[in-house]
């Protein structure tokens, strides 16, 4: 991993580039109000497990007027991510935007107040999903706004 934000409060991160991670290029963990704006993460379209930004556990966390091109999710939301604001990002090639896994473990807490809005999702193989465990444990749809999005080559839109 390129970056990893753990137990920040408070802050904003703007204008950096990660270029060609081996493995996920933001993780965010235990963070409340923490904003990236004019973030570029690049990645080459083939390259396995190269989340751009991973989020768990995290209150009040801004994505904003972002590029993200990697070969796996744009953003993933893991459990405990809540207050979550993605706009004015431009995603793809990948996965698209995904909120999970959900549902493997007992201890995990809820997804809450996802907004994404005025993103472009381009050539990925997902636009926005949200990724479950079947019948493992008893887990609560996350509660998510999907708001003006543009598609362009999805192999699904939703899922």
């Amino acid at each position: 991993m390129s970056l990893r934000f753990d137990f920040i409060t408070n802050s904003i991160v703007k204008r950096i580039t990660s270029l060609d991670s081996k493995n996920f290029h933001v993780n965010i963990l235990g963070c409340n109000n923490l904003t990236f704006q004019g973030v570029n993460i690049i990645a080459p379209e083939d390259s396995p497990n190269t989340d751009g930004i991973h989020i768990g556990r995290s209150i009040g966390i801004s994505i904003l007027k972002s590029r993200i091109a990697t070969g796996d999710d744009c953003i993933s939301l893991g459990d405990g991510s809540k207050q979550v604001k993605v706009a004015n990002v431009t995603c793809g090639p990948g996965h698209g935007i995904s909120i999970g896994s959900l549902g493997k473990y007992t201890n995990e807490e809820p997804v809450e107040g996802v907004i994404v809005k005025n993103c472009t999702i381009m050539n990925t193989t997902n636009g926005v999903r949200i990724k479950t465990w079947p019948l493992l444990m008893l887990v609560l749809p996350p509660t998510c706004i999907f708001q003006t999005l543009q598609w362009s080559t999805l192999a699904t839109q939703f899922s």
